[in-house]
């Protein structure tokens, strides 16, 4: 689901991000409804992912937490930071149910004269 959430996340299929993602982590709404407006919100701030990087990770039987380091740009500039993904196990499914954003470091973006 992380790599899924990483590839898919601020990009036109938000659905498939939906799909591998708890409704607390949606906060109740549908998938149609939390991809179609999480996607407006992206579009509006120009969200675009660079880079990631695994850093970390901790597995047990129905728990786990990923460490990624990305990068992504954004109107207001580059941003570099830790997301801390904390996943549960549902049957033999594993969703998404927190990303964190930790550590974050905003390089604003140059602007023309």
């Amino acid at each position: 689901p992380v790599g899924i959430f990483i590839v898919y996340y601020g990009t036109e299929d938000m659905d498939k991000v939906a799909e591998v993602v708890t409704e607390d982590f949606r906060k109740g709404k549908s998938e149609l409804e939390w991809a179609t407006t999480t996607n407006r919100l992206l579009r509006s701030i120009k969200y675009e992912r660079l880079e990631n990087e695994i850093k970390g990770q901790i597995l047990t039987e129905d728990k786990a937490t990923i460490l990624i380091r990305a990068t992504i740009r954004t109107v207001a500039g580059k941003v570099e930071h830790d997301e801390v993904y904390r996943l549960i196990k549902r049957e033999d499914t594993w969703l998404i149910d927190e990303v964190e954003v930790v550590n974050e470091d905003i390089k604003p973006q140059e602007m023309e004269i």
